[in-house]
C-alpha cells in the first residue's frame, strides 16, 4: 500500500473515531441537559408549595421562627421515640440470644455427659424416628400408630 492509502485509511478511521465520539458527547449532553430541565420543574413545584410559608416568613417573622421550632420539637420527641424502640428491640434480641446460648449450653452439657438424645429435641427424633425414613431410621408413616 503507498503512503497515500495509508493516509487515507488513516484518515478514515479517525474520521470513524471522531464521528463515534461526538455523538457520545450530543448523548452526554442531551442527558443532562434532560436532567437540568427535571431537576428545574423539581425545584420550580416546591417554590410554589412552599409560597405561603416564605410569604408568612416575610411578613410574621417571629410566628414562623415559633412554628419551626415547635416542628423541630415534635421531630426530634418522635426521633427519640423511634430510637427508644430500636433499642428495645436490640434489647430483646439479645435477650433471646442469651436464652438460647443457655439452651444450647445445657444441650451440650448433656451430651457431654453421655445422653445421646436430649429432651428438648422432639419424641420422634429422640427415639430414631424421622418422616420420611433414611439412614437407617425408621419412618414414621410405617409407624404411626406405635407413637
Amino acid at each position: 500500500m503507498s503512503v497515500a492509502g495509508r493516509n487515507t485509511t488513516s484518515f478514515v478511521g479517525n474520521a470513524k473515531g471522531a464521528a463515534s465520539s461526538v455523538s457520545y458527547y450530543q448523548r452526554q449532553y442531551f442527558n443532562a441537559s434532560s436532567a437540568v430541565e427535571r431537576l428545574q420543574e423539581r425545584y420550580d413545584r416546591l417554590k410554589e408549595k412552599c409560597q405561603p410559608f416564605l410569604q408568612a416568613l416575610e411578613h410574621f417573622p417571629k410566628l414562623v421562627e415559633i412554628f419551626v421550632k415547635k416542628v423541630k420539637e415534635l421531630f426530634s420527641i418522635k426521633e427519640a421515640q423511634e430510637r427508644k424502640e430500636r433499642e428495645d428491640r436490640a434489647a430483646a434480641r439479645k435477650e433471646q440470644s442469651k436464652h438460647r446460648r443457655g439452651r444450647n449450653d445445657w444441650e451440650r452439657q448433656c451430651r457431654q455427659a453421655g445422653h445421646p438424645r436430649v429432651a428438648s429435641e422432639p419424641r420422634a427424633l429422640r427415639e430414631g424416628y424421622h418422616a420420611h425414613g433414611g439412614r437407617g431410621q425408621k419412618s414414621l408413616r410405617s409407624t404411626q400408630g406405635n407413637l
